[in-house]
This record gives C-alpha cells, sequence and structure tokens, in this order.
C-alpha cells in the first residue's frame, strides 16, 4: 500500500524473506530511538534499496546478490579506495571517468577485495540497515541484507513511501550528500559515482548507466550511511511498523468478511477516490523508469465517475473527469495515492496494472517531513514536472504504533 505502484513487487522479498528464516537467520527490527541509545559517534546505518524499472522485474528476476554487492563495494571504496572528498588514494581495479557533472567508475573491480567479515563503513562500524524507501520490494529486501549480516534493521525510512528518484530520498533533501553511492547488476558489474554537483546529478547518472546495454535496467544502490544527526533530522520513524499495522488490519478484515478497503482507511486516516474498473492504461518504460497514465471508470455509487492516474513507477497525479486535458485535480504527490484491489485490499502494483482490473483508488496523508516548502521543491507536483498543479495537502498523518 504504502508503495503507491512503486518500489518493486514485494512478492519475491517476501518469498526470499522466508527463506532466510528457513536457513535459520534472524529478521530483527530495532527502533530508532532505541538504535540511537546504544550507538556512538562511530556507528553508523547502511542504506540500500533497488533502483531502475520495476517492470523488468516481471520477466527478469532479481539475483539476490545486487544489494549485498552494492553495499561491498561500497566498503571497497573507502577501505581499498581510500575515498575522500570525491577522490580515490589508490585506483587499482578504478578507470576513473567524468561526464554530465558527475565523476564516475563505470565498474569498480580492484584487485584486492575486502573480506567478507569486515563490516565497517566510511571509518564507523555498521550496527543497523536501513530502508532507502518503505513501498514495495524495497521494503523486504533490506530485511534479508541485515538477516545475511546479522544485524538489526531500523524501524523507518527516508519516504514514508516509495518514490521513483533518488533525490527525494529525505537525507538527500535535506542536505546530505548523495556520493559516493555505488550501483551494481545481476552480473556483478559494480558502477561508482565519485563525485556530483546534487543527488539530481547521481540519480541521472546512475538511471543513464542503467540503460547501457547488457546492464539490464535494474540494480542494487547503497547510500552513503546515516549516523543520528541524518536518522533524526530526515528518516521518517515506525513505517515498517505502520506496514505491518496496515497488513494486519487487512488480515483480519478478510477473516472477518468485512472491506480490507475501510480497514486501511482507518489505519492511516484516508479517503476513497473511486472504486471501479480500469478500462485503458498506457505504459513505456523509458529512461529506467515506468511511466504511463490509468483510467478507471467507476461502478456503483460511482457509475458515471471517471477517474486517471498518472504514473512514474509510482502514482504520481489523481484527475476527475471524461475529458483528462480538463480534469479537476483529486490528489497530487507527496501525500499517497495507492490503488488495491477492492475486494481483497490487495495493493496493486503499477507494473501490475491491466484492463478489467477492480480497483479502488485510495488517498492517505504524507509526513510532515515530506510537506515542507523545501521537500515540496523536489517531491510536490513541480518535482515531476507538473509546474501548473500546486500540492493541495490532504489530512494529518496518523502516527502508527510501535511493534519495537
Amino acid at each position: 500500500v504504502l508503495g503507491c505502484g512503486g518500489g518493486g513487487s514485494p512478492f519475491v522479498g517476501r518469498i526470499r524473506a522466508l527463506a532466510c528464516l528457513d536457513e535459520g537467520k534472524r529478521i530483527r527490527v530495532i527502533s530508532p530511538q532505541s538504535w540511537c541509545e546504544m550507538s556512538t559517534d562511530l556507528d553508523c546505518i547502511a542504506v540500500c534499496g533497488f533502483f531502475g524499472a520495476p517492470l523488468v522485474l516481471i520477466e527478469k528476476l532479481i539475483n539476490g546478490k545486487e544489494l549485498p554487492m552494492s553495499l561491498k563495494c561500497l566498503q571497497e571504496v573507502y577501505s581499498i579506495g581510500g575515498y575522500n572528498n570525491g577522490t580515490l588514494t589508490n585506483t587499482d581495479g578504478a578507470v576513473i571517468e567524468e561526464g554530465d557533472d558527475v565523476t564516475y567508475i563505470h565498474d569498480y573491480q580492484p584487485e584486492d577485495r575486502m573480506m567478507n567479515a569486515n563490516i565497517t563503513l566510511a571509518g564507523k562500524h555498521i550496527n543497523a540497515i536501513g530502508c532507502v524507501e518503505i513501498g514495495g520490494m524495497n521494503c523486504l529486501e533490506p530485511l534479508i541484507v541485515a538477516a545475511q549480516m546479522d544485524l538489526p534493521l531500523v524501524d523507518g525510512d527516508g519516504m514514508s513511501r516509495a518514490f521513483p528518484e533518488l533525490q527525494m530520498y529525505g537525507p538527500m533533501i535535506y542536505g546530505q550528500s548523495a556520493v559516493p553511492s555505488t550501483n551494481c547488476t545481476d552480473l556483478g558489474i559494480r558502477g561508482v559515482c565519485l563525485k556530483a554537483n546534487s543527488p539530481k546529478n547521481v540519480e541521472d547518472h546512475f538511471r543513464t548507466w542503467l540503460c547501457r546495454k547488457g546492464l539490464g535496467l535494474v540494480g542494487g544502490m547503497s547510500t552513503p550511511p546515516l549516523d543520528k544527526y541524518w536518522l533524526n533530522k530526515a528518516f521518517v520513524f515506525h513505517t515498517m511498523s505502520h506496514c505491518r499495522g496496515l497488513g494486519d488490519v487487512v488480515l483480519k478484515a478478510r477473516k472477518q468478511k468485512t472491506s480490507p478497503v475501510e480497514a486501511i482507511l482507518r489505519e492511516c486516516a484516508g479517503k476513497l477516490l473511486i472504486c471501479g474498473k480500469m478500462v485503458d492504461v498506457t505504459r513505456v518504460t523509458e529512461g529506467a523508469f515506468n511511466r504511463g497514465v490509468l483510467r478507471i471508470d467507476g461502478y456503483g455509487s460511482d457509475t458515471g465517475r471517471v477517474v486517471w492516474v498518472d504514473f512514474q513507477n509510482e502514482y504520481l497525479i489523481a484527475r476527475e473527469g471524461h475529458d483528462k486535458s480538463t480534469a479537476k485535480i483529486l490528489a497530487t504527490v507527496p501525500d499517497l495515492i495507492a490503488i488495491v484491489d477492492y475486494e481483497t485490499g490487495q495493493p496493486i502494483q503499477g507494473e501490475e496494472t491491466r484492463y478489467g482490473l477492480r480497483a479502488a483508488v485510495l488517498l492517505l496523508p504524507s509526513p510532515p517531513l515530506m510537506r515542507t516548502e523545501e521537500a515540496l521543491k523536489v517531491v510536490g507536483p513541480s518535482g515531476f514536472g507538473y509546474n501548473d498543479i500546486e500540492f493541495q495537502a490532504f489530512g494529518e498523518y496518523k502516527q502508527c504504533k510501535r511493534i519495537v
């Protein structure tokens, strides 16, 4: 639900997480407050997530090594490459190039490799893993990385939902550097961004990099680690608890044969925009994004209504009207537009939309962190090129019940 159609399908992540448990590994979650209490200035949180076009994963599964490889690559940029302020003191295995306002390595393969037991990053000790975004597959895969490293996952994320671009990650909205960052493909090609003028430059570089022949449009990415300052300044707390709470109310509603949609709306203080059938989907994959528009015609009490939803991996804008060009704006980012199966409450990912699906379109409030003037420049309608649309906040964000 919080993925707003993006973040990749959680189905594969769920199976991989269950496999981790079958192997005897532990999946643990720690509250941000507890992490701050137990950590020193020499500790950090390693942050990772998948990056690219989720539609590709319908035909080509991940191999499961992308995120661990990207994290290890970032560690080696520091421990072997001697990264310092955009440069490497040791360039073994690195052909450093420049272009489009970034300094980068197409494929970083140092001859000497770091030992697997090493859990340091940027001179600090990694004692937890963090989520870039809480939506879709990207809320489950970091759990698996944490289990493989026998570390807890911090109960929170950098968006409170899924967004399609790197500069929309909370810490980077509020000033954290986006370099060094690494991106690794399923074939083991390890791209590194060493220097950039802005997080948007890193985003554009890695999108272009993934579109190169043979790289597959999807990679595992690791960004600079979080310390206490960035965790408290720009992370949305307890979103993993929020996910668990949503899943719990949906499952209870199914068992009690009540409406899962109404259960979601109560849990999130949300609003139902329309119930209807998808009658048209226009979708293309370009620039490592899934882009398109879908049309939903209402039924039941919504008969005669038409809602259009624009998406770029995630659902961005909802409008109502028979003519899209003159349709009234119902909802915009950063508030959450979620589409679920009306009968079961099962979220419908952007890549899963198709003619004939019967769905409910929901509007959920975004947290205060994403509604500031500073944030709206990046995650508001203008951040996606909708310069003629002004964000109108819906409702108040409902703090979820903590599970840890």
